[in-house]
């Protein structure tokens, strides 16, 4: 590989949190290689782009940032581009026709070949110099990470190509995981976000007993871990196991995240999810009944083929009822490859749009509702650093608040990112709350 000294790489990530966790484990082999990450594309002799396909726009993007980057091998100092991820894993070969740019196409349902394959583009550092990164270089400022707990996905959700992209689903064993998670909390990191495609199925593939309540037990053991954090659990496998070990390990928060997409049985049969045991009412008053404090985030879908006014105004009734703190909304996608996609009865767009609308406009009030019943309060907040839409304030997080998909606290008074402090919240909007620092939490 012919590259201007020193080796230096540009790392892109889009997408999930669990692309996150690949493209660092990539990064750091890249750098055991001999190479400096930099900042800016037009520094880099190598750029590498960890891609997203799940939907349509997806992967327009990721399409859009390959070709962008593709501009530094004229402009920069680039001499290969490398593209990784979900983007190969769907078109695979019909790629390097269509990207003649690429230099390498790499496919991480196969991680460690992925490794391997990378492990050629650069020269091992000499044994007398100091290790540059451990297995994961992160990308996160310094007081989280993700642990990435399994791989690939063995639900047939007629709407997701998430199986096709990454294989059958594959538990992490418990051991390993704990010591990432050990090596993590000694690197600074005090909240860690376990992720998967499915959390709540951790460890239905391993020959020993585990499950998502021993492997939460186990990390929760680790002192130097304030926060953890669990996102994906598919409602259908929370047991009262799990819900015990939350509520009695004070590090575990007691946050879920329910991708439950929809109510309506006639759309979760379409939808490949008939098989879910107990509604998703049942279960949220399971919940908030074990653990009065519990916050609730959950996934909708609207406009899945067959769904009718009935379908979706059970739905609206379902979320003005539970009233979650935080909803994620996205309309159906006819995408290529998925077997919805060829059912009858597709919803027209304008329908959809409309619909996602509604129920956005919804949890809107809801979050509303929730964001001022904290006015008074003393939170612990962690901070982010300070704040692009208020200059002179800063933000920062309560256990209510998972990075990147929900809102922030915005507050007076100076820290630095990485410090907890306790903030006395005065004012609140649908996303946001707002306060001033009392002191050190």
């Amino acid at each position: 590989m012919k590259i201007n000294a020193p080796h230096t790489v540009y790392f892109v990530s889009l997408g999930c949190p669990k692309n996150r966790v690949d493209t660092e484990r990539m990064a750091a082999r890249l750098t055991g290689r001999g190479f400096h990450p930099v900042t800016s594309p037009d520094e880099a002799s190598l750029i590498l782009v960890n891609t997203c396909a799940f939907i349509e726009s997806a992967t327009e993007e990721s399409l859009d940032t390959i070709l962008e980057l593709a501009s530094y091998k004229e402009s920069g100092r680039c001499d290969k581009l490398v593209v990784t991820g979900c983007l190969v894993g769907r078109y695979g070969s019909e790629l390097s026709k269509s990207l003649p740019e690429v230099d390498l196409f790499l496919d991480t349902r196969e991680l460690d070949r992925a490794l391997r394959e990378l492990d050629k583009l650069g020269t091992p550092l000499p044994r007398a110099s100091e290790p540059p990164a451990r297995d994961r270089l992160l990308s996160t400022p310094p007081h989280f990470a993700y642990l990435k707990i399994a791989e690939g996905c063995d639900n047939r959700c007629t709407y997701c190509i998430i199986p096709k992209l990454k294989g059958p689903f594959r538990s992490v064993p418990i051991d390993p995981l704990v010591r990432e998670a050990e090596e993590l909390a000694r690197r600074g990191v005090r909240e860690l976000i376990l992720v998967a495609q499915d959390t709540t199925r951790y460890g239905t593939d391993l020959s020993e007993a585990s499950g998502p309540a021993e492997l939460t037990a186990r990390l929760s053991n680790i002192h130097d871990l304030r926060w953890i954090r669990m996102l994906y659990l598919y409602p259908e496998k929370i047991s009262g196991e799990l819900l015990d070990v939350v509520h009695d390990r004070e590090n575990l928060l007691p946050y879920f995240d329910l991708p439950i997409q929809h109510v309506s049985r006639n759309v979760l049969k379409g939808m490949g999810r008939s098989g879910i045991s107990r509604s998703a009412e049942e279960l949220v008053e399971t919940i908030r009944r074990r653990i009065p404090e519990a916050v609730i985030r959950m996934t909708v879908m609207v406009g899945f083929p067959g769904e009718s006014d009935k379908d979706f105004q059970e739905l609206f009734d379902f979320v003005n009822k539970v009233k979650p703190q935080h909803l994620g909304g996205f309309r159906f996608h006819a995408e290529e490859g998925v077997p919805a996609s060829r059912f009858p009865h597709q919803v027209p767009r304008e329908v959809q749009e409309q619909r996602l609308q509604w129920i956005l406009e919804l949890q809107a009030q809801i979050s509303l509702q929730h964001n001022k019943s904290r006015i008074g309060h003393r939170e612990t907040v962690l901070v982010e650093g300070p704040s692009e839409d208020r200059p002179g304030w800063m933000e920062g997080r309560t256990w209510r608040h998972a990075p990147e998909i929900d809102g922030l606290v915005l507050f007076e008074g100076k820290a630095s990112p990485g410090d907890w402090v306790t903030v006395e919240i005065t004012d609140a909007d649908e996303y946001d709350l707002m306060g001033r620092r009392l002191e050190p939490a």
